[in-house]
């Protein structure tokens, strides 16, 4: 990802195109930060989605001292679903790791995991376990792939 520094906002303010910084363009390398910065903006999205909800919704993360990692637990009552938010166009099992260690801990309180990816499918990787493109935060899932989330 690329970002492209103009100096204004609105470069047709400016009296003079010398003015700003659109004749000077710098280009800022982002992918050290992809990761933190789309995860930062799903969870976002999805507290918004969560504070509109009728029910108590919680969000959590889950780090432990084994470095198994979830980017975002949701809890609704006592059912939780494991989400890894991924900057990548494909998804491997590897992918699932951490959300494998929740449904261990969690045993019948886990009710699925999505790994959220910047593609175009909704892919199964087992039992309550989905590949899910990022645009499903907008959109909505036909009801026949969307196997976890009642």
């Amino acid at each position: 990802m690329r970002l492209i520094l103009t100096g204004s906002s609105n470069v047709l303010l400016v009296p003079r195109l010398s003015d700003s910084l659109a004749g000077r363009i710098e280009i800022l390398r982002l992918y050290p930060l992809l990761g933190q910065l789309l995860e930062t903006f799903v969870f976002g999205e999805i507290a918004k989605q969560a504070a509109a909800h009728p029910e108590r919704i919680g969000l959590y993360h889950l780090r432990d001292k084994d470095g198994y990692e979830v980017d975002i637990v949701v809890q609704r009552g006592t059912q939780h679903v494991g989400i890894e938010v991924k900057a990548a166009s494909s998804v491997h099992e590897a992918d699932f790791r951490g959300i494998k260690r929740l449904r261990e801990l969690l045993g019948v309180r886990f009710h699925g995991g999505i790994v959220l990816y910047d593609g175009d499918h909704v892919l199964p990787f087992g039992e309550r376990l989905l590949a899910v493109p990022l645009s499903a935060l907008w959109s909505r899932i036909p009801r026949r792939t969307a196997h976890i989330a009642d």
